[in-house]
């Protein structure tokens, strides 16, 4: 689609028709049938995640305060929905995803202190805050809209699945695993993968959950040798020498 080239976090409108996404320190939308982006209003650069209900409401992550902020689809004003958690050391709110009701969405709540990063629930008017499950990254429902369903979520390598009521906006019954080795960004952080209304699962493989090493090549691409311990390596460079 033109005008998509520089695309961060994109996410579906619910009827399909349009894609919302970040560009540029802006949310924007694109009509997948053709026709240029739409600014809908100001957004940070760094992608926090961004959900669409039938109403015609984005909620999505804003990396410069970090909370989320929710704004009319049709573009407009920019308001906070959800407030970070001193006592719980919070310190960013991201990967939102609305619930089957529209109201309600699941969110990452990212805290200095790991043994508080957790998904929440959260309403559109800034109520029924409350702990869903321990968790590394994002989470979406997979299930009928009345429920029961189930919640996804990442958790040390392996995407988890565990019983959960849409309704009550709680789990029951043990966590269990659904695949092993999910691609994950601890920088996002943000594991690779998506669930459909209808229950299908696609998520990606390839970078083994994040463990990575850096490894030397030639000039002319041979691989040389891997140094370093295994783990999340973005953006290296290289340190200038001189002589």
């Amino acid at each position: 689609m033109a005008g998509t080239d520089r695309v961060f976090a994109p996410f579906w409108s619910p009827d399909n028709r349009f894609v919302g996404f970040y560009d540029n320190s802006k949310l924007k939308k694109v009509d997948v049938a053709g026709g240029p982006p739409q600014t809908l209003c100001d957004a940070p650069s760094m992608p926090a995640g961004g959900t669409w209900n039938r109403d015609g409401v984005i909620v999505f992550g804003n990396t410069t305060n970090g909370v989320l902020h929710s704004v009319a689809a049709a573009g407009g004003q920019p308001k906070p929905v959800t407030t970070l958690d001193p006592s719980r050391k919070e310190f960013s709110h991201r990967w939102p995803q609305f619930l089957p009701d529209g109201r309600h969405f699941l969110y990452l709540a990212r805290s200095s202190q790991r043994e508080h990063t957790a998904i929440y629930t959260a309403a559109l008017d800034g109520k029924d805050r409350k702990l869903v499950v321990a968790a590394d990254s994002n989470a979406a429902y997979a299930g009928p809209p009345g429920g029961p369903g189930h919640l996804l979520f990442f958790r040390e390598g392996s995407l988890m699945a565990q019983p959960f009521d849409p309704k009550k906006l709680e789990t029951s019954g043990d966590p269990f695993p659904v695949a092993e080795a999910v691609g994950y960004s601890a920088t996002l952080p943000l594991a690779s993968f998506t669930v459909s209304e209808t229950g299908v699962l696609v998520y990606d493989s390839s970078n083994r959950g994040g463990e990575l090493r850096p490894t030397w090549f030639d000039r002319a691409g041979k691989q040389l040798e891997s140094f370093g311990e295994p783990g999340n390596y973005v953006a290296p460079r290289v340190w200038p020498l001189t002589r």
